[in-house]
């Protein structure tokens, strides 16, 4: 009759004596990324690295972030664009992953149909 709470309460065990081995896990951000970029004393360089590191993680269908959560991937896209606006005058690759970014939001619902048009055109 308890064996289900059993196995739970044994794994639970076994996940909190786990925690924190092999140091964690940490793992770039796109978001904190892109916000360093725009918000952070960088110099030419690291602005270089963070713009080509971002344009490397944009995704086949313009967005960015983890395909498998669409509903997760419009901050990380947002702030995306909004670090690379600036250089997209001035670099072709950069216009024209905000133009996929910008793109991809004019396919996400309704809530995105007024906006997208003044923001990043």
């Amino acid at each position: 009759m308890y064996r289900p709470i059993n196995t739970v309460s044994s794994h639970l065990r076994m996940l909190l004596n786990d925690l924190g081995n092999d140091g964690g896990l940490l793992s770039p951000s796109i978001y904190d990324t892109a916000q360093t970029m725009r918000l952070g004393r960088r110099t030419l360089e690291q602005q270089t690295t963070s713009m080509d590191w971002l344009l490397s993680r944009q995704e086949a269908d313009g967005g960015w972030g983890a395909t498998h959560q669409p509903a997760a991937r419009e901050l990380p896209t947002v702030a995306a664009l909004l670090a690379l606006a600036p250089a997209a005058a001035t670099d072709r690759r950069i216009a024209a992953a905000c133009r996929a970014g910008h793109d991809w939001f004019a396919q996400q619902p309704d809530r995105w149909s007024g906006i997208c048009p003044t923001i990043f055109r």
